[in-house]
């Protein structure tokens, strides 16, 4: 995995339909593995999740599977071929998911089974995370004062 520095067509090979200068590159391993992006939570919570693959290596005809994963399960998957611009990205994993500290959300880009070689996909992913609101319990200084202003409020009755 990679940040591209420069946008595609400084290189003299790629163009800027390619990737951009900032764009999170990914080149699948010929040898069929997949290669993870991971992130964990950080607490119970949830997450929003927006997430768009495109194919990055127009001056070769190859594919990549993209899966995302949350905790192992799968929530989105996609094929990147010359077709999937950096224009017009391919929907992966979008929604809003329910997460426990620790959980792993992951990434994970292999060569398409019928391609010898492995080839380059751009991953655009957006996670906003929200903690999980625990409810307030009252400490022991505030549950005194309750029961006093109990007591008073009976006190006052009779």
């Amino acid at each position: 995995m990679l940040k591209a520095t420069i946008n595609g067509a400084a290189t003299g090979s790629y163009t800027n339909t390619d990737f951009l200068a900032g764009d999170v590159l990914v080149h699948a391993p010929n040898s069929g593995a997949p290669v993870s992006i991971t992130w964990t939570a950080p607490g119970a919570g949830s997450i929003a999740l927006a997430s768009s693959v495109w194919y990055a290596h127009s001056i070769v005809a190859r594919s990549d599977e993209i899966a995302a994963l949350l905790n192992g399960n799968t929530i989105g998957s996609a094929t990147v071929t010359n077709g999937i611009t950096r224009a017009n990205q391919a929907a992966l994993a979008n929604g809003i998911f329910t997460v426990a500290a620790g959980d792993v959300l992951t990434f994970n880009v292999t060569k398409s089974a019928n391609q010898q070689f492995g080839s380059i996909a751009g991953i655009n992913a957006t996670i906003n995370f929200t903690p999980a609101v625990v409810g307030a319990v009252p400490g022991p200084a505030t549950w005194a004062t309750i029961i006093l202003g109990f007591g008073m409020v009976g006190g006052a009755v009779r």
